[in-house]
Formats: C-alpha cells, structure tokens, sequence
C-alpha cells in the first residue's frame, strides 16, 4: 500500500479553507492578511485542526471554530494576558479570545488587532 504524502504547511491550511462558506473565507482571508502584515517571520500551519500562526516556531494564535458565521480567534501565548485591549475578552490564565461577526466590524477592528498581533510578536522575540 502506498503511503500518503503529508501536505504543505499551505496546502493544509487551503484544504480547511476550502471548506468554509464563502463569506466565511472571505472574512478569514482579511484576517489572515492582517495577522501575516505585522511581521514577515510570522508563519501560517493548521494546528489544533485551524490556521494557526506561529514566529520562530512558537504559537500564538489560532482560529477557534466559526459558529453561525462568527470567527473565532484564540490568542494562546502567555503574553496575551499583559496585553490591554478592548477586543480581547476572556479572563483565562493563559489566553484571550477575539470574535468577528462579519466584514464591518473586522474592519472597525483591524488595526487594533494589527496592534495586539505586533505586541504579542514583540514579547515572543
């Protein structure tokens, strides 16, 4: 029997955006332009069975499941909780969540989640 190759780090991550909505993946992608904008070493791999991001190897952000068109974000690098934002909720020792409902109020957020992303980035390296 012939052994299945294992995907890319960008094939794995199109196959699970290859099955969203289309409204759903056209507001993941505006995220996912956002989050990979703060930094160049900023990478992109399916984690925890979503998109996750890591820089130089370590993970701070992943996709949460998306519930009636709403996006999850999990900020999940101890960092997070030094960071003050007002999109960041959850009062968990270790992690901070953003959601998204839709295009509007991802662009009435995006620079303060560019803003959180570079923070976190910061604390890491």
């Amino acid at each position: 029997m012939k052994k299945k190759e294992k995907l890319t780090d960008a094939e794995a991550v199109n196959q699970w955006l290859d099955a969203r909505t289309a409204d759903e993946r056209e507001l993941i992608d505006v995220i996912r332009a956002i989050v990979t904008s703060v930094d160049t070493s900023i990478a992109e791999r399916i984690k925890w069975n979503a998109p996750s991001y890591h820089i130089n190897g370590i993970d701070f952000l992943t996709f949460g499941p998306v519930k009636n068109g709403v996006v999850l974000l999990v900020f999940h690098h101890i960092a997070i909780v030094r960071i003050s934002s007002t999109i960041l909720t959850g009062d968990y020792k270790d992690r901070r969540l953003v959601t998204c409902a839709d295009m509007s109020a991802l662009l009435s957020i995006q620079d303060e989640l560019r803003r959180v992303v570079k923070e976190v980035v910061d604390k890491i390296v």
